[in-house]
């Protein structure tokens, strides 16, 4: 399970876990760093208490859709899923197939966005 080793402040530390959990998907730690190691759930944190605090509940309603869809299908949490559970639910929310979350895409792309922006940030401070 993915553990938060900072206090987050517009996320909950279970919202934060899943965002993290995520974002260590979409864009993963290889022969070079990813977003974890880009600190992008910290850099989502504080753009969503911020500079986006109207994306907060989507963003929440992101994280409720992903973790109930999650279960609904394999029957664990999004964080304890395997890697290719979590693939496989991470395209169906780009594609809008999670209930629950009619934005859904509109989070994920929102996501991606904010994994660019950290890693850049990262990479130019």
């Amino acid at each position: 399970m993915t553990t938060i080793s900072f206090v987050p402040v517009a996320l909950t530390k279970r919202q934060a876990a899943l965002v993290e959990a995520a974002a260590a998907r979409i864009f993963p730690t290889t022969d070079t760093p990813g977003a974890t190691e880009a600190g992008v759930v910290n850099y989502v944190d504080r753009a969503l208490a911020e500079a986006y605090p109207g994306l907060l509940s989507l963003y929440r309603s992101g994280c409720r859709a992903l973790a109930g869809e999650s279960k609904r299908r394999y029957g664990v949490d999004f964080l304890k899923a395997r890697p290719d559970q979590q693939d496989d639910l991470l395209t169906a929310f780009e594609a809008g197939g999670v209930a629950g979350s009619p934005q859904s895409t509109s989070s994920l792309r929102w996501l991606a966005l904010s994994i660019l922006k950290a890693c850049c940030f990262r990479h130019l401070g």
